[in-house]
């Protein structure tokens, strides 16, 4: 039979455990286009999903960063895929999408109204999951893209964390690995304003992330 002490030492121990958070579970999705992926970056230790990996890394917690996004998709490609992100029950997903929208709608099948529908529909279902979501705002100098911004500011409106990351990017070669995409310089610069608007936005800690959104 356990003496009174090692019962009250066992039982606060186990209480002590179930009720910490489930680090293990903790998971970070890269969702979205080619800037999500990283296109521009022949090393893959500059892209979001390895910023994002060593960020939340740095905290000494076990975190699964995982890169769900791919060159060319579109919000509805997003859109579409929603029941594999949410599947993951993700507690972060870091989102880039509707540049290939406005690409898409030179052809006249993917109007501006479409995009911000779409995307609306996209953000409401990620919040559902409690997630905290990250938005990569646009705002690029071309034709057809003046549909970004107003992509941004609906994803202000729900409290979604939005970062700027190519500002002062576009057409300067310093930073461009061609007309869209960072080369690893801009990249680098990318990640850390990714992790500078975490760090002002959230805690220090995963199990708590959040002043944006309830979990």
């Amino acid at each position: 039979m356990l003496s009174r002490h090692t019962f009250h030492k066992l039982f606060f121990s186990a209480l002590l455990f179930f009720s910490a958070p489930l680090w293990a579970q903790e998971k970070v999705l890269v969702v979205g286009d080619s800037l999500a992926w990283g296109l521009g970056s022949k090393d893959p230790a500059f892209r979001p999903a390895a910023c994002l990996q060593k960020h939340f890394s740095s905290f000494g917690k076990a975190v699964s960063v995982k890169n769900m996004s791919f060159p060319g998709f579109s919000s509805h490609d997003v859109e579409v895929g929603l029941p594999k992100i949410i599947a993951e029950s993700p507690t972060v997903v870091f989102i880039s999408a509707g540049g290939n929208d406005a690409m898409i709608d030179v052809a006249g099948d993917f109007t501006p109204e479409k995009t911000l529908t779409v995307m609306a529909h996209v953000f409401d279902e990620l919040l559902k999951t409690g997630a905290q979501v990250i938005y990569l705002g646009l705002n690029p100098p071309y034709v057809h893209a003046e549909r970004l911004p107003l992509v941004t500011a609906l994803a202000k409106s729900k409290n979604i964390l939005v970062v700027d990351g190519m500002k002062n990017f576009w057409l300067d070669p310093q930073w461009m690995y061609d007309e869209f995409h960072p080369n690893e310089k801009g990249y680098q610069v990318l990640c850390g304003r990714i992790v500078l608007e975490l760090t002002l936005h959230q805690p220090s800690t995963l199990g708590s992330i959040l002043p944006l959104h309830s979990r």
